[in-house]
């Protein structure tokens, strides 16, 4: 079975978030501020990737060119 879960959420409090051999969510949900996403194999709950997503908060300015004199 090629099955993974998905987990978000910190050490002791994950989610889970998606399950199953392929596919993709919608995380609407996502907040300014970082969120962590884990991968395991759904077998024997071995951790097989992990990634960071980070939002920036809404009063960060986009970064734009600067002119120079």
């Amino acid at each position: 079975n090629d099955a993974g879960d998905v987990y978000v959420g910190g050490a002791g409090s994950e989610k889970i978030f998606a399950s199953g051999p392929k596919g993709s969510q919608d995380a609407p949900w996502i907040q300014p501020g970082s969120n962590e996403f884990r991968l395991y194999n759904h077998a024997d709950h071995k951790l097989l990737a992990q990634l960071t997503v980070t939002m920036p908060s809404s009063d960060v300015p986009a970064s734009s060119p600067s002119a120079s004199p």
